[in-house]
This record gives structure tokens, sequence and C-alpha cells, in this order.
């Protein structure tokens, strides 16, 4: 979600649209109702006079890390830049964490498809055994 909304903010602001209205339009952009309406705030925020890093800062789930990227990048003058840079940033720390998680639910869904098999091993087998002792006995 950052990450997305790193990537389309660097696309606006490349595109010359004004800074509130892309950072509006890329919060829109996530697919978070939530984050959209944050965004929406932070976006007036920037329109009443504020700095679009303390704006940013403000939403929840861009204020972690978010402002200090957007700080160095209107710093140097290359915003779009940075928050493209950002957004790689964004996308590799979730590459990790996904990579993270199918390593860890591979093993569990072996030994799931591994009781599935036992299962239904012993429910074909099992009836099989009663009736041989049956007819044995």
């Amino acid at each position: 979600m950052r990450a997305r909304f790193c990537r389309t903010l660097a696309l606006l602001l490349e595109g010359g649209v004004p800074v509130p209205e892309g950072v509006r339009v890329a919060g829109r952009a996530t697919g978070s109702v939530f984050l959209a309406s944050r965004c929406g705030e932070a976006a007036e925020r920037i329109l009443q006079g504020a700095r679009v890093a303390e704006a940013l800062a403000l939403v929840p789930v861009l204020g972690e890390d978010l402002p200090g990227w957007v700080r160095a990048g209107e710093a140097s003058g290359d915003l779009s830049g940075l928050l493209r840079h950002a957004a790689r940033s964004h996308q590799r720390a979730w590459d990790r964490g996904l990579g993270r998680t199918l390593s860890l639910l591979e093993p569990l869904l072996i030994v799931a498809v591994g009781i599935l098999i036992l299962i239904t091993a012993l429910a074909v087998l099992l009836p099989i055994l009663r009736v041989n002792q049956g007819l044995g006995g």
C-alpha cells in the first residue's frame, strides 16, 4: 500500500499535478477507503499551508517513515525521485516479508497434506481390516 502510494504520487508530481491533488489521488490509488480519506485530510492541510511531510506524518499508515523521505526530497529538490526510491524500498520490504511468510507456510502445508493422506488411508484401510478380522475370527 505504501509502495503504491509513493509510486503514484511520484508519477503525478512528474506529470505536473499539484502536490495536494497528487496526495489525494495517490491515497485513492491505494485501494483503501480509510487511507484515501486520511490522504484527503492531509491534502487539505497542505492547502492550508502545512508542509507535505508534516501532513503525511498524521496519516497512520504513511506516517512511519514516509515523512523522512519527503523531507529529504523537498530539501534536495527531487521529491519525485525520492518517492520512487521510497516505493522501491517499501516494495523490497514487502517482498522480504512475503518470502518469510511463505517459507514458514510451506512446511505447514506439507504436514497438513500428509495428515490428510494419513486420515484418508486409515478411512479406507480400517474397514477392510475389520471385515478381514470378522471373516477370519
